[in-house]
């Protein structure tokens, strides 16, 4: 069982003895939204004994993700990957990815546009300094995007711009949104931030 693999050893009050590997399939065809649970059906050569449910493990609701839409690769910040500081204005660029199409082999983050797949979008997301979202753009068809309001929307003393700000790219397909989304933290560097930090350059 995979629930194994991500616990820690612990006593129960019942044996549970085995003799050597095995797998369990489940072929039934079950929806998204479906609640599953797990139980184990102890056998031996002559007998089968009763089910027992796994009590205290989490129960897994299925999410479909076959049907979802992949998010963006080769997220860039100001043309760079997950840079730990950026000098003005906030830039950003993206990959295409298409489920329909990433059937062959494992496709690198850095990897150019495959796709995109019909009818996806891409949502971004602008936090402040203060953790608070900001700003909000749905229906991107595109592959770069920009927060020219941030001053405007931050309101922050003298008009400057965020300090630290977060950014969260991710994509939709109608009603559903990608399993996963981008999410990148970044400090803001040049005169008037980050005093005493970036004097080399970022």
């Amino acid at each position: 069982m995979r629930k194994g693999i991500h616990e820690v050893g612990q006593r129960h009050g019942t044996w549970l003895i085995g003799a050597g590997p095995s797998q369990g399939y489940d072929r039934t065809v079950r929806s998204p939204a479906t609640n599953i649970g797990v139980w184990i059906e102890p056998h031996t050569v002559t007998d089968v004994g009763a089910k027992v449910a796994v009590t205290g493990g989490p129960t897994l609701s299925l999410a479909g993700r076959q049907g979802l839409p992949f998010p963006p690769g080769n997220v860039r910040i100001n043309g760079t990957a997950y840079p730990a500081a950026i000098v003005g204005p906030v830039s950003l660029a993206w990959s295409h990815r298409d489920r329909t199409q990433q059937t062959a082999y494992l496709v690198a983050q850095t990897d150019g546009d495959i796709g995109p797949e019909p009818g996806v979008t891409y949502r971004v997301r602008y936090y402040g300094e203060a953790g608070t979202l900001l700003r909000t753009r749905t229906g991107v068809t595109a592959t770069t995007d920009g927060w020219p309001e941030e001053a405007a929307d931050s309101a922050l003393p003298g008009g400057r711009l965020n300090g630290h700000l977060t950014v969260e790219i991710d994509a939709q397909r109608g009603a559903l949104d990608s399993l996963h989304r981008h999410r990148i933290e970044v400090e803001r560097a040049g005169y008037g931030y980050q005093y005493g930090n970036y004097y080399g350059g970022i």
